[in-house]
C-alpha cells in the first residue's frame, strides 16, 4: 500500500511499513515531529505516519531525499564510517523510498552499519537473514544479529528474539529464556510482547500460569490500538479461565473493539455469540444479526465465517434464501482447504444445489476432503467408487477409504 503525504514544498511517496518496524516505532513514541525542507514543521500520529520517521531527520552527510515533481531520487554521500548514514541508506533501499525496493543493497549497507555496532542495522540485517530477503537464510546470522541488537535494547529484537526461542527457530527451544525476553520488551512498552507473554502466562507456558496477570498484560496492549490483544480479552472472557470466571458482557465488548478494528476472527465470533444462546450472550439465537457478522469475516477470507455465513444462506436462516450465493461462500472456503467446506461443494455439485449437477466435480472434492482425514468424505467417496458415480468404479478403492473411514471415526 503507498501512503500519499503532501506538504507545502515536498512530496513524498513511501511505502507502508511492514509489521515489525510498526512493532519497532509503536512502543518508542506517540507522535513525530517531521521538519519538511521548507522549514515548516508537521506534527502527526505515530499510528499513521510511523514510515515518516524512518527517513528523517537526516544528518548533512547522509542520505539526502529529493522527491519534488513526483520524480524521487536518493542521492548519498556516505562515509565509510558513518554508521547512521549507513543505516538510513539501508532503510532506503529496505522499504524503495524514492525508488525500487533492493534487499540485497539493503543488507549490504545494514551490515555496514551492524559491524559498528549500530543497534537498529543489527535488528534489520538480522531480519533480512531470518526472512532469505536480499540474502540467503541463515538462523545463525539472524539469531546472531538479533541478539546484539537485543542486549542494546531494541524491543522489536527483544520481541523477535523470544519469537525464535520459543519456536526453536535457529535456537535450541526455551520457553523460559523466551519469557525473559518478552518481559524486557514489555518493560520498552512494546504492545506485541505484551501480547506474547500474556498468552505464556494464560497457558502457563516457560512461566507459573497467571491469567489475571494475563488480563493486565493486554489490556494495557489494547490501550495501544492491538486489535490481537482485544480479541484476547474477548477470548478469554469468553471461554474462562482459571480464576477468571466466563462474562459473556465482557467477551462481546472486546470482541466489538477488535471487530470494529477490522479483525476478522472477533467479527466471526461476535456471530457465533448471537446463534449460540449457551454463549450466554442472547437468550434466543438471532441469524440476522448473524449473518451480518459473518458476511463482515467471510469477506475477509475467515474460512469458518464463510462455511457459517453459506449455511444461513442455504436454510434461508436470518437472510434470504440463496443457495447460488451459498455454494459460492462454500467454494470459496473450499479453496482454502477447509475440509468441511469441500464436503460440503461436493454436496451440492451431487445434488444440483446451487450449481450445477456434476459428479465428476462432486468426487474431486470430496477426494480433496478424504485426503485430509475426513470420515464423511472417505464414506462418500468409497461409495462413489463403489457405485461407479463420477469416478470409474473400483471395488478395491471402495473398500480402502471404507477402512479409511473407519479408522478416522473410531
Amino acid at each position: 500500500m503507498l501512503l500519499s503525504i503532501a506538504f507545502p514544498e515536498l512530496i513524498l511517496f513511501v511505502k507502508s511499513p511492514p509489521e515489525d518496524v510498526i512493532v519497532d516505532l509503536l512502543v518508542q513514541m506517540q507522535s513525530i515531529k517531521y521538519k519538511a525542507m521548507s522549514n515548516f514543521s508537521y506534527t502527526f500520529n505515530a499510528l499513521n505516519l510511523l514510515t515518516l520517521l524512518l527517513i528523517a531527520p537526516f544528518s548533512a552527510n547522509a542520505i539526502e531525499i529529493q522527491c519534488l515533481n513526483h520524480q524521487p531520487t536518493l542521492d548519498s554521500t556516505t562515509s565509510t564510517n558513518d554508521a547512521e548514514a549507513q543505516y538510513r541508506l539501508g532503510v532506503a533501499h529496505d522499504f524503495g523510498f524514492c525508488g525500487k525496493t533492493d534487499n540485497s543493497q539493503a543488507a549490504k549497507w545494514y551490515r555496514q552499519a551492524a559491524e559498528q555496532g549500530h543497534a537498529s542495522a543489527q535488528y534489520r540485517v538480522g531480519l533480512l537473514y531470518l526472512k532469505a530477503s536480499g540474502v540467503d537464510l541463515d538462523r545463525q546470522e539472524a539469531l546472531k544479529w538479533i541478539s546484539l541488537a537485543a542486549n542494546q535494547g531494541i524491543s522489536g529484537a527483544q520481541y523477535v528474539l523470544a519469537g525464535m526461542l520459543m519456536a526453536g527457530n535457529g535456537v535450541e527451544r526455551d520457553a523460559g529464556k523466551a519469557a525473559i525476553w518478552y518481559e524486557r520488551a514489555v518493560q520498552a512498552g512494546n504492545p506485541w510482547a505484551e501480547l506474547a507473554l500474556g498468552r505464556m502466562l494464560q497457558d502457563g507456558q516457560g512461566v507459573q500460569q497467571d491469567a489475571r496477570h494475563a488480563i493486565k498484560l493486554y489490556e494495557v496492549a489494547a490501550t495501544q490500538g492491538l486489535s490481537d490483544a482485544m480479541l484476547a480479552l474477548g477470548m478469554l472472557y469468553e471461554f474462562g479461565a482459571p480464576e477468571v470466571p466466563k462474562s459473556p458482557g465482557s467477551a462481546m465488548q472486546w470482541h466489538r473493539r477488535a471487530a470494529d478494528l477490522g479483525s476478522a476472527e472477533a467479527q466471526y465470533r461476535i456471530g457465533l455469540m448471537h446463534v449460540m444462546p449457551h454463549k450466554g450472550w442472547a437468550a434466543m439465537p438471532n441469524y440476522a444479526i448473524a449473518a451480518e457478522w459473518y458476511a463482515r469475516a467471510a469477506e475477509q477470507g475467515h474460512v469458518r465465517a464463510q462455511v457459517n455465513l453459506a449455511q444461513l444462506l442455504k436454510d434461508g436462516m436470518g437472510v434470504p434464501r440463496n443457495e447460488s450465493k451459498a455454494f459460492q461462500w462454500q467454494l470459496l472456503a473450499a479453496q482454502q482447504g477447509d475440509s468441511v467446506a469441500q464436503v460440503n461443494v461436493a454436496a451440492a455439485y451431487a445434488q444440483g444445489r446451487g450449481i450445477d449437477k456434476n459428479l465428476e466435480q462432486a468426487a474431486k472434492w470430496l477426494r480433496s476432503a478424504a485426503l485430509q482425514g475426513n470420515a464423511a468424505a472417505q464414506w462418500y467417496l468409497a461409495g462413489m467408487y463403489s457405485n461407479g458415480q463420477g469416478i470409474p468404479r473400483d471395488p478395491k478403492q471402495a473398500e480402502q477409504w471404507t477402512r479409511r473411514a473407519e479408522l478416522e471415526s473410531w
